[in-house]
């Protein structure tokens, strides 16, 4: 998917023969991004069964990653790597590979919905787990999904 970066597709998912369009933001170790208006669409890569290509060359999201930076940045960089790449999944998916897990930890205490083969779930993401994200609903109400079911995440764009 790491070469999809860039270009606008057109997904279809697995087991709800849906398709979805959009320009691949993001291609994490088990999970792609998709960008359409306001809105990314987080999807674990065992969902999409077909890849359509809308263009043939990607439109460069950005050069060369690390060619640009600054000084500055490039001695923070040297000196306090850790640090520095552990807060920002950019630089994590860079340099190790982003995980669907860690990726959505970002989104703590954001409103997402979820969309799983039997319903919609929207709700404030209040925990990750290794098999499970747990959300709150207006009433305070926990719910926790099991990361199975889910087939697609969606999130506000640029938060």
């Amino acid at each position: 998917m790491e070469g999809l970066v860039g270009q606008n597709v057109q997904v279809t998912l697995r087991d709800r023969n849906e398709r979805m369009k959009g320009r691949v933001q993001l291609a994490g170790n088990d999970f792609t991004i998709l960008t359409h208006k306001t809105f990314q669409f987080i999807i674990p890569n065992e969902m999409i069964c077909w890849i359509d290509l809308a263009n043939q060359f990607a439109d460069p999201l950005h050069g060369d990653r690390l060619e640009h930076i600054g000084p500055c940045f490039r001695r923070c960089l040297t000196l306090h790597f850790g640090q520095v790449v552990s807060g920002s999944p950019e630089l994590i998916q860079l340099f190790y590979g982003l995980t669907l897990r860690v990726y959505l930890l970002s989104f703590i205490d954001e409103r997402i919905e979820i969309v799983t083969n039997q319903e919609r779930i929207q709700g404030q993401l209040y925990q990750v787990d290794q098999d499970s994200l747990t959300l709150c609903n207006e009433k305070r109400e926990q719910m926790i999904l099991p990361a199975d079911r889910i087939n697609i995440i969606q999130a506000p764009l640029g938060r």
